[in-house]
């Protein structure tokens, strides 16, 4: 005890009181640290719930080649589109769901090989499917493709149990970030008339813009976001249909959930919810007895409308499973999910018979 306390007992209790009440708060603002640090990524914890069989499948087609390009990049042998790179950002997820460091390794070398493609501007060295280099208007799409599925991956390893090993890497990513995010925000006039006519690339939009704000902790750009998916809610029918060409069309309808919801997570909104309730109603009914996906009257997928790299459209079963699905897991709809893993097994079923087919 000092003379001076010794001199006044009452201020060495008052000091003791004192010091007792700072531990306090210090132990109560680092639990409260804790349980921020622990809360799970809203995407990480919904990922984390669907069934292990179906993350597997989704990611499948997301392994890069020796150059760390997926998709169209890797079967054509040449670099086109960042946004082909996009379906390795699910092979990373299930990974960091998993918490499989080796695999997560592997996808991460996509991240890599997309960024490598980055320009002064902020596009991504895009080219058209015959190889010509896009104009500088058309490369706002592939910016939105990429971002709206990188984001989702850096914030799900950032919430997983890789999280220590992804952490820095994605921080590093911040300077390329921004300057493709600024490359997009330049482009968000365009892209609204643009994507006006086909409501899940506003979505898509949406999440490009809201989470590059999340990662990059960005006001403007999460506000855009919110402009964007806002901009698609007008373009719903009474139905419950995203308008795809002025119509309805059952495999973008799919795109549209899954990416809305996605949206709905970081920014919640009960009109969100309540156009999400309407928009899987409708999606329900082309759901048949069998899984398979009814294509009647659609306006883009399934009857030969449009053209990918020469390849007729057809339904996208893992956008139908991850838009319902995950639509499902979220709303405590367990039609949903049931009508979700009907159209996984039809799928998963219909491949399989095809490759049997062509092995006899």
């Amino acid at each position: 005890m000092s003379a001076q306390t010794k001199d006044f007992p009452g201020l060495h209790a008052a000091t003791r009181i004192l010091r007792h009440a700072r531990a306090v708060a210090f132990l109560a603002l680092w639990a409260a640290w804790r349980c921020l640090a622990a809360e799970p990524d809203p995407l990480f914890a919904l990922w984390s719930k669907l069934p292990a069989e179906c993350r597997e499948r989704i990611g499948l087609g997301g392994k890069p080649d020796e150059k760390g390009w997926v998709g169209y990049n890797r079967i054509h042998h040449r670099w086109d589109t960042a946004a082909n790179q996009r379906s390795a950002m699910f092979y990373l997820m299930n990974a960091a769901v998993r918490g499989d460091a080796k695999t997560a390794e592997d996808g991460w070398r996509a991240v890599e090989a997309a960024f490598a493609q980055l320009q002064p501007d902020g596009s991504f060295n895009s080219h058209y499917d015959d190889g010509r280099p896009a104009r500088r208007e058309d490369c706002f799409s592939d910016n939105a493709f990429w971002l709206s599925h990188f984001c989702q991956a850096a914030l799900v390893l950032r919430a997983s149990p890789l999280s220590d090993q992804f952490r820095e890497r994605i921080q590093k990513l911040r300077p390329q970030l921004r300057r493709a995010a600024d490359f997009l925000m330049e482009g968000r006039s365009h892209l609204k008339r643009a994507d006006a006519g086909a409501v899940n690339r506003l979505f898509i939009d949406a999440v490009a813009y809201g989470l590059s704000g999340v990662l990059l902790d960005d006001e403007t750009l999460k506000t855009t976001g919110k402009q964007a998916a806002d901009f698609g809610l007008e373009r719903q029918r009474e139905d419950g249909v995203f308008l795809e060409h002025n119509g309805a069309d059952s495999s973008y309808q799919a795109v549209s959930i899954q990416f809305l919801q996605t949206f709905a997570l970081y920014f919640p909104d009960k009109r969100y919810d309540e156009a999400l309730s309407r928009a899987a109603r409708w999606m329900l009914g082309r759901i048949l007895p069998s899984g398979q996906v009814d294509v009647t009257g659609n306006t883009r997928t399934g009857l030969g409308q449009e053209r990918l790299y020469g390849r007729p459209k057809g339904v996208n079963y893992n956008h139908v499973f991850m838009g319902l699905g995950l639509y499902g897991l979220r709303a405590g709809d367990a039609i949903a999910v049931e009508a979700a893993e009907r159209a996984f097994k039809f799928y998963v079923e219909s491949r399989r018979a095809r490759s049997a087919g062509k092995g006899k």
